[in-house]
């Protein structure tokens, strides 16, 4: 049975995202992969006494990702697909190209924000890094021309 990826970051894209999943999972009888990744907190030295309120900040974020996934979940499953969540923390390319290994995806759906180019070379892109990292295809959802508005 292939294997497709969705990496979902709970934007105004995701449910674009996992429409897009969805269609491909069912015209391919695919297992569904719905992934979130969950960034490292980021600690300067002068922060040091903040550390135990980002941790706990992290433990908040990754609980609200577990039951956000999990609502998915449910709703695809009760539409017949095949569907599996993943949850990671760390940097998310990295995350993504290395879960896109270990579960032997086939594809990876992967929504795009649309910033631009100057955000994009001052910030960097996800969309950009897992397209140069990715072993298989990737399907990129551009934003909506209604997302865009909003």
């Amino acid at each position: 049975m292939p294997t497709i990826l969705a990496p979902l970051d709970f934007s105004s894209a995701t449910a674009q995202v996992v429409a897009e999943a969805t269609e491909l999972a069912r015209a391919l009888q695919a297992r569904l992969i719905l992934l979130h990744i969950t960034p490292p907190p980021y600690i300067a030295a002068e922060d040091i006494g903040a550390a135990e309120l980002i941790v706990d900040l992290t433990e908040v974020a990754k609980k609200s990702a577990t039951r956000d996934l999990a609502r998915w979940k449910k709703k695809l499953q009760e539409n017949g697909l095949t569907v599996e969540t993943l949850h990671r923390v760390g940097a998310p390319v990295a995350q993504i190209a290395q879960a896109a290994n270990d579960e032997s995806a086939d594809y990876i759906v992967l929504g795009s924000h649309g910033h631009g180019a100057l955000y994009d070379l001052l910030v960097g892109s996800t969309a950009t890094g897992v397209l140069k990292k990715a072993r298989c295809p990737v399907m990129l959802v551009a934003p909506s021309q209604k997302a865009r508005r909003t």
